[in-house]
């Protein structure tokens, strides 16, 4: 990987871990381009000395090229490529939130950074099955008509926001880590998938672990990328309170999904339609809320049994014998509303099982 000067200074900066934001933006926006970091003890010896005096860490590296090196290389280890808040790449509605990363690490096609058709879609660990499946269909059905998903790396809401917009490739998943800290072995080949067809993006340096304050922060990333938030699931504590916060405070609308009364994995969800959040349902109306046109397909009407068969099935319930005992259908209504199902081309049977077509 190649980088400029500039991209060297901000990322050497970055690779501080106990300097806080706030000083290396400071730092930064002392010179008159971040570069001058390197050349500032040979221009202006009085700054210089000052500058040991506030910044003696970053002032013992810089007296030692070989650490320069080092520490930059360490931190880009891994990703295809970086962009730093000064450079022409990065995404202007990310620049313009309070506190912007100075560095973006990626991995993947960096092109889906590029204007503003971006939508996150989030949700908590534990999600239903018929709300996981339906926020895979909006995520599908949106990325279809061009908008990019951008989510976190989770079980749950992110893995479904995932899995819908993975065949489009139109997919932002952002690590509260650094790139090649990964999130365990079951998740390295999702993780390498989104690699190859989407975008892996974090602000932290290669090797730095996620901790238990990163994953909050990381979801002013998430929100300050999009120009909406789907809140998929959550209770009233869920990490995606975070995302859904940034959202409304960076000014981007804010939908959400409803949930029966004493349902604890919709109770953000609830609470967020109360503070005037959009209530969507589907694919369709996130598209009429935030004025997007999906692709034209075949609309499936569905009604009375057929519905309650097809909420079953969505469930994870696909065995004939099961949805009797579930719905409380009699054997014929069943066996009737699945034939209708599947004329309409809503399921298909699979061995003795029946799934939905996606």
């Amino acid at each position: 990987m190649i980088l400029t000067s500039t991209q060297k200074a901000v990322v050497l900066l970055d690779a501080f871990e106990k300097l806080e934001y706030k000083k290396k933006a400071q730092l930064i926006g002392a010179f008159s381009s971040p570069e001058k970091l390197f050349t500032l003890e040979k221009d202006n010896k009085r700054l210089y000395a000052r500058f040991e005096e506030v910044f003696p860490s970053v002032a013992a590296v810089l007296r030692k090229k070989d650490l320069v090196e080092e520490m930059i290389n360490s931190a880009v280890k891994g990703a295809d490529g970086v962009i730093t808040l000064f450079d022409d790449g990065y995404p202007e509605n990310l620049k313009n939130t309070p506190v912007p990363p100075l560095v973006l690490y990626y991995k993947g096609n960096a092109d889906l950074l590029k204007g503003n058709n971006r939508v996150a879609i989030v949700g908590s660990r534990k999600t239903m099955s018929l709300y996981y499946a339906e926020a895979e269909r909006v995520s599908k059905e949106l990325s279809e008509a061009g908008v990019t998903v951008v989510t976190g790396i989770a079980d749950g809401g992110d893995d479904a926001a995932i899995k819908g917009a993975m065949k489009s490739g139109r997919i932002i998943s952002v690590f509260a880590g650094g790139i090649n800290c990964g999130y365990g072995q079951y998740k390295s080949a999702l993780v390498n998938e989104i690699a190859r067809n989407g975008l892996l993006l974090t602000e932290y340096p290669a090797d730095r672990p996620a901790r238990d304050f990163t994953y909050p922060v990381r979801n002013r990333i998430i929100a300050g990328l999009s120009r909406a938030a789907i809140i998929v699931s959550g209770t009233a504590k869920s990490g995606a309170r975070y995302t859904a916060a940034y959202a409304a405070d960076y000014g981007r609308d804010v939908l959400t999904f409803p949930y029966g009364l004493g349902v604890k994995s919709g109770e953000l969800c609830n609470g967020l339609i109360k503070q005037g959040a959009t209530v969507i349902e589907n694919a369709e109306d996130a598209a009429n809320a935030l004025g997007i046109e999906l692709n034209e397909k075949k609309q499936i009407k569905l009604e009375g049994n057929e519905l309650v068969i097809y909420e079953s099935i969505a469930e994870g319930v696909g065995d004939a014998n099961k949805l009797v005992e579930k719905t409380g259908l009699k054997p014929y209504e069943v066996v009737a509303a699945l034939g209708m199902l599947e004329m309409k081309g809503a399921l298909i049977r699979s061995g003795a099982e029946y799934e939905i077509v996606k």
